[in-house]
């Protein structure tokens, strides 16, 4: 239930608490790192799933393997700031 955001632990942040510190991370990230610059970010399985939730083109299986990997660019971070100016609308 948890996974699914139907439910959310006493003291725990809920999907959308840990989807806004994810996103507010990554963009400061795209701010910063310009020109193919490329940087490695370390986490585990609950912030990929916000990554692919918010930056990715919605995907049926938000699980990852473990050591899984995922590879942002320029347009994934053009799909979020036109998602997210929509939804601020």
């Amino acid at each position: 239930m948890f996974r699914k955001g139907l439910y959310t632990p006493p003291g725990a942040e809920s999907h959308q608490d840990v989807d806004k510190r994810v996103c507010n991370f990554v963009e400061k990230l795209f701010e910063k790192y310009k020109n193919n610059e490329r940087i490695l970010v370390v986490t585990h399985n609950g912030i990929i799933r916000s990554i692919k939730r918010n930056f990715l083109e919605p995907a049926p299986n938000l699980m990852s393997t473990n050591l899984g990997m995922i590879s942002l660019n320029d347009s994934d971070y053009e799909y979020y700031i036109g998602k997210r100016d929509l939804e601020e609308r």
